[in-house]
């Protein structure tokens, strides 16, 4: 599977690109070519979750978290404008040895549940990515003025319960849990708060590289 998913991550802006032009002719290039280029990024972090490899194992470098929200940003904000979504970016210098091809797939998930959560608004959308450093580590959190989560089932978010279905909103909340894996496998941490009805925010804790 993990072969498979490489070929698919190296052909797929030229597929993509052909996709999206054949069922929307109204979307320029440019987006087109976004959107080619995020799918490619997101097949590239299936092919690390389904290798044989261990997700500890997994191959990292030394990133710039600044520069990896901004691909984010860049990849994903005129998508997210067609829901009247706006994406905010709020960055600060630091680097982590991490996987990037699978911190991108994590932000990406969290960018897609705040989507989510931001359904039922009818005006005043925002996500906001931002990234900092303290003494716990790097800090990337994803925050949106969404829905929120009724305080009783905060507890259960990673364990595979859907907060958007108790909401009346489609989810498996199959993704979170794996999510905490790729952190966790990282040697970091993952938290949620969240106010139902006004925001929810995912705060994601990087040790710092020894």
């Amino acid at each position: 599977l993990g072969g498979s998913i490489n070929l698919v991550a190296g052909h797929t802006t030229r597929v993509q690109l052909q996709h999206l032009k054949k069922i929307d002719l109204t979307v320029s290039k440019q987006n087109a070519s976004m959107q080619a280029q995020h799918a490619a990024k997101i097949a590239r972090a299936l092919a690390h979750l389904f290798s044989e490899k261990p997700l500890e194992k997994q191959p990292r470098q030394q990133t710039r978290i600044k520069k990896l929200l901004q691909e984010v940003r860049d990849l994903q904000e005129h998508s997210l404008k067609t829901d009247d979504i706006e994406l905010h970016l709020q960055t600060a210098k630091g680097t982590s040895r991490i996987n990037p091809h699978l911190l991108y797939w994590v932000v990406s998930e969290l960018i897609s549940n705040s989507r989510k959560a931001l359904r039922l608004k009818q005006k005043d959308k925002k996500i906001t990515l931002r990234n900092y450093a303290d003494e716990d580590g790097h800090i990337i959190e994803v925050e949106d003025n969404g829905i929120g989560i009724p305080e009783e089932h905060l507890p259960r978010v990673f364990g595979g319960f859907s907060g958007f279905r108790a909401q009346g909103i489609p989810g498996s909340g199959t993704i979170m849990p794996v999510i905490r894996k790729v952190v966790e496998a990282h040697g970091g941490s993952i938290h949620v708060e969240s106010e139902q009805g006004k925001e929810t925010k995912i705060k994601i804790i990087i040790p710092h590289s020894k």
